[in-house]
């Protein structure tokens, strides 16, 4: 299992071939599930 800066850290270090680049950070707020 890998841990979620280990994600965090993949995601954000994703381009794409046209130079995107992705951000990715984590939330620690927490949020009422939808109905």
């Amino acid at each position: 299992m890998v841990d979620i800066e280990t994600v965090v850290n993949l995601i954000s270090s994703t381009t794409t071939r046209t130079g995107l680049k992705v951000r990715c950070d984590i939330d620690n707020n927490v949020y009422l599930k939808g109905t």
